[in-house]
């Protein structure tokens, strides 16, 4: 996949995606799959904004029950068991754990119903998933085994606890990638560094695009039948700059936070009482719940949401004492940690939409995505999606896709996004990962090997050819991950890479773990430097 803007000078496309989060991604795989012809353009670099603040979540939408919203709920099961089906080497089951006490709604009884229901409404999760990646049946724990798994949960009132199973990415950022690259399989053609700047005509059927080329400063037009605008916080902006007036996709945004530290050694996710409570419920539990992931030797810890001045745009720094807040929070709700700033290794900010009286705290946040049609404003070339979550960004996608078709005036045809596996999706992990042992054993370490599989699936070996050619190709770029040379210069050379900010934070885990250093990131323009193709 490499980065070439002369493709998007050509004949009008039938779609012009805007945006390349998770949402914006997702729609030009789905609109390439059913045979358009799909431009997808994304003014930073590919899933930079609020699809990289994550805790790496694919959720079953468990939480759903407190709210009520069993439909929800059921489509986020369906979509969970998506991911773990058309990416098992990015996306595997988590176990959680969450504490039962003797009085209140977290009462070992009606956690345990509520896991009754979980599993009833989840009936056919296994349904075509791979057998590794199945997500088990959820069961109540004793106090003992809750300890075992979780000892910072001991405390008087707790009797026990209840397990079940969501799922967890491997890299949040490599499955954005691998759904942009599974849209250039399907033949569409995918530009980072792109900025739609306006509209410059429509008419006859084709609207004409002023885009922009942030690494050349050039100019020039995109032209489309039909747009797109899938660009997240900067939606409302977007659409406001194409019609010339405000919209009706105005949507007000808030401050996510998850908040990265050193590995506490948990082999399981649990969820810490807060004194906060959760705006968002419509059965009352008291304090809303924090969540602890482990992740690549990092536990995760959030989310916090905060009301944002404005209407969204770009997120370009956290304000003053935003961070603090979140860690006092967590404090209070786990004193004996004692995390504090020098601790933190990394924070992943992002905006999320909001009901429109989010003008406060506590934040509520939108529970439903939002698709918008322009017809009604004289623009019939122009549809807005707005997404809640990364879990259901595919099926967002699906209903934007068939919208497409409906307003080009012809029947949708099968979505084929919910089967079709992503670029590098094997069959079975266990069985890629002994080969890979097998085969190539004796020439890495098997930790450095197995993250090879995981992060690239069946084209691991591509990284591994750069042996025949790259001095030092299995150097580790910093010790305590297992990331080496020949993957920076396989990404310089092959997912459109422009910069050394884009290797260690998008492409590699280096970023997300808090190990942007100095010397990552001059190991990163070294490899742009020794890439044998040029990156853009």
């Amino acid at each position: 996949m490499k980065r070439a803007l002369d493709p998007l000078h050509e004949e009008p496309f039938d779609i012009v995606v805007i945006g390349a989060g998770i949402l914006g991604a997702s729609i030009a795989r789905d609109a390439a799959l059913r045979g358009l012809s799909v431009a997808l353009v994304e003014k930073r670099d590919f899933g930079a904004q609020t699809s990289a603040n994550s805790l790496k979540l694919i959720h079953g939408g468990l939480r759903y029950l407190q709210h009520l919203d069993l439909a929800r709920m059921r489509s986020s099961i369906r979509e969970r068991s998506v991911w773990l089906r058309i990416a098992p080497h990015l996306v595997e089951p988590l176990p959680f754990v969450v504490p039962t006490s003797r009085s209140g709604l977290h009462r070992k009884t009606l956690l345990r119903a509520a896991l009754q229901v979980n599993d009833m409404l989840s009936r056919d999760r296994n349904s075509g998933v791979p057998e590794e990646r199945h997500i088990p049946a959820g069961r109540a724990l004793s106090r003992n085994e809750t300890l075992e798994l979780v000892p910072e949960l001991e405390s008087r009132s707790l009797t026990g606890g209840v397990m079940f199973h969501d799922a967890l990415m491997y890299s949040a950022e490599r499955l954005v990638l691998a759904v942009i690259q599974g849209a250039h399989a399907a033949g569409a053609v995918v530009a980072n560094y792109v900025e739609i700047q306006g509209r410059r005509s429509a008419g006859t059927g084709v609207t004409t695009l002023a885009a922009r080329d942030h690494r050349s400063g050039s100019s020039f037009e995109v032209h489309a039948r039909l747009v797109v605008n899938a660009a997240g916080p900067a939606a409302p902006t977007l659409a406001a700059r194409l019609l010339g007036h405000s919209t009706l996709v105005e949507t007000p945004y808030s401050l996510a936070l998850n908040l990265v530290f050193p590995a506490r050694e948990h082999r399981v996710a649990f969820t810490l009482p807060s004194s906060s409570r959760d705006p968002n419920s419509v059965v009352h539990t008291g304090s809303r719940q924090l969540l602890v992931v482990p992740w690549r030797q990092r536990s995760l810890i959030g989310t916090a949401h905060y009301p944002l001045a404005g209407r969204g745009g770009d997120l370009e720094a956290v304000e003053d004492g935003t961070v603090e807040r979140f860690l006092a929070e967590i404090n209070q709700a786990w004193p004996e940690a004692a995390f504090d700033a020098a601790k933190l290794e990394h924070v992943h900010a992002g905006l999320l939409p909001t009901l429109s009286d989010s003008g406060s705290s506590p934040v509520r946040l939108l529970k439903r995505h939002r698709v918008v049609d322009h017809g009604a404003e004289g623009a019939p070339w122009l549809i807005s999606a707005v997404s809640v979550k990364y879990t259901t960004a595919r099926l967002v996608a699906e209903e934007v896709v068939d919208h497409l078709f409906t307003r080009r005036g012809s029947t949708p045809p099968p979505c084929r996004t919910s089967h079709t596996l992503l670029p590098g999706a094997p069959a079975s992990v266990a069985e890629l990962l002994a080969a890979a042992r097998r085969n190539y054993g004796e020439l890495l370490e098997g930790e450095v090997l197995e993250h090879l599989v995981r992060s690239y699936g069946t084209g691991f070996p591509r990284v591994l050819d750069y042996r025949r050619t790259l001095p030092r190709w299995d150097e580790r770029v910093e010790a305590s991950a297992p990331v080496i040379r020949a993957q920076l210069v396989h990404s310089a050379a092959t997912e459109m890479v422009c910069c050394a900010e884009d290797l260690v934070l998008r492409r590699t885990e280096l970023g997300p773990r808090g190990l942007a250093s100095d010397a990552a990131l001059a190991a990163a323009a070294e490899a742009l430097a020794a890439a044998p193709a040029p990156a853009g």
